[in-house]
């Protein structure tokens, strides 16, 4: 996903041109709803600032709905929203919060 954002500068006009971006970047979110799924509840409870639930919900739409998803609101989320869901994810976890 980095790197396809990066290869495309930010582009939507050129992200909806490249079917090959579209697909590959419609991964990421599918990724990103498959980690909650990994995580202990414990540690979900203790990082309540994370929408876990939504991680989950949005993974599994783009996953298993890529076919009907709107190019233009994956790109949104792709280019504004996935970042900060990474940020989150990248942030060392205090386990004994």
């Amino acid at each position: 996903m980095k790197n396809a954002l990066a290869e495309l500068g930010n582009d939507e006009k050129e992200f909806m041109e490249r079917p090959i971006y579209q697909k590959g970047c419609a991964l990421d979110p599918a990724y990103i709803g498959e980690n909650p799924e990994k995580i202990s509840q414990e540690m979900k409870d203790s990082h309540t600032e994370i929408d876990w639930d939504s991680l989950r919900r949005y993974g599994n739409f783009v996953a298993h709905g890529y076919e009907i998803v709107d190019l233009s609101l994956l790109w949104r989320q792709l280019s504004r929203k996935v970042p900060k869901i990474r940020e989150q994810f990248e942030k060392p976890i205090d386990p004994d919060r």
